[in-house]
């Protein structure tokens, strides 16, 4: 049978476990963005360097904000999914330590 103190180790260990998780997923999220707007900005240079009429710059824009959004929405998922598993793995230790 766990003591209170063993009790008590494996649920910090579960919560430095998903702390370590949560970094990474704020890693991986911070170079995406940087990737996302280094190649957004790059994109703009060009087009800033060409002649360009304002409905190929407008095209830009429009796909620039759809691939900011679809960012946005993979990493709302990748959260959720990470906040559901680490519920479910408290739920249940807390199930198997009573």
């Amino acid at each position: 049978m766990n003591t209170e103190r063993e009790k008590s180790e494996q649920r910090t260990q579960l919560t430095y476990q998903q702390r370590i998780e949560w970094k990474e997923q704020l890693a991986f999220e911070t170079v995406n963005r940087s990737a996302l707007s280094t190649k957004h900005e790059q994109e703009r240079t060009r087009l800033n360097q060409e002649e360009i009429n304002f409905h190929q710059r407008e095209a830009l824009v429009r796909q620039h904000l759809d691939e900011l959004k679809a960012l946005k929405h993979q990493d709302r998922e990748l959260r959720m999914d990470i906040l559901k598993r680490h519920t479910s793995e408290h739920l249940a230790l807390n199930q198997r330590l009573k």
